[in-house]
């Protein structure tokens, strides 16, 4: 069987045309044939696979605690997500089962928040954010379990969400939970990554690149990396570099601030 490696139309502005063909020449056993690249392929060799980022398991202690006060008990108990019981029941888990059990309270109409702990330092006064302890713990459950997911593996979940925090300027508990469902609608480079690896995980995710392995050695990662901050004009945090995109935010949790109108 007869097989020509093709590069995607976006990948050969980052690909050398002399460096391309001396690699070939090198490592390659066929031939040049009119602008093309074609070689025989023995039936048991496998084809290249890419192989994916392995899901990272999330452990760790509470995201964010919630205490409670109620007639019954001035004390109070502190509640924390994301929940370690088998309960799964996303309203009603099983650390505020237990909480309401302790405060001898029925519901959290009951109960009242009298201190926050978020495990996000730029999360502040979380207490005057909210006027009731329900809605307090419905974000907080909800906070617990996107803590929990991180994106479901996604690599740099966590400081893509930190960095769009700090670009957005979130201080807020429902403006994060908010962004943490629409990091789409934002490009990121974490900080410190290394370039060309970034560039060249970008350019499998958008799919530039092929399945070529020889292609994919003498890609110019770092320019497409390069190229992409530069379209986008990342700005830089601590957590990264970050820019929105053309998509739209959808929000679920906060109300988005919008520009005073003129008047005339």
């Amino acid at each position: 069987m007869e097989h020509i490696h093709t590069p995607t139309h976006a990948a050969r502005g980052y690909l050398d045309p002399e460096i391309v063909g001396a690699a070939y020449r090198e490592h390659g056993s066929g031939s040049f044939v009119e602008n093309h690249y074609v070689e025989r392929l023995n039936p048991d060799r496998p084809l290249p696979e890419v192989n994916p980022n392995e899901p990272r398991l999330i452990t760790g202690e509470y995201a964010i605690r919630v205490k409670l006060v109620s007639r019954n008990n001035m004390e109070g108990v502190w509640i924390g997500f994301p929940d370690t019981g088998e309960y799964m029941d996303t309203a009603h888990p099983d650390e505020l089962l237990l909480g309401l059990d302790a405060l001898q309270a029925e519901t959290l109409d009951q109960c009242m928040a009298v201190d926050v702990d978020c495990a996000l330092p730029q999360i502040t006064d979380i207490l005057n954010q909210y006027d009731s302890a329900g809605e307090l713990v419905r974000h907080a459950i909800d906070f617990g379990y996107v803590w929990a997911e991180q994106g479901q593996g996604e690599p740099h979940w966590m400081e893509k969400w930190q960095c769009v925090m700090e670009l957005e300027d979130c201080h807020r508990l429902d403006l994060a939970l908010d962004l943490a469902q629409n990091l789409h609608c934002y490009e990121f480079i974490p900080r410190g990554v290394d370039l060309a690896q970034y560039g060249m995980d970008l350019a499998r995710k958008e799919g530039v690149l092929g399945q070529d392995p020889l292609l994919i050695q003498c890609f110019d990662s770092v320019a497409y990396a390069q190229h992409h901050m530069a379209k986008y004009g990342l700005s830089t945090t601590d957590h990264g570099y970050a820019a929105r995109n053309e998509q739209e935010i959808i929000y679920e949790y906060s109300q988005p601030e919008h520009e005073p109108e003129m008047t005339m």
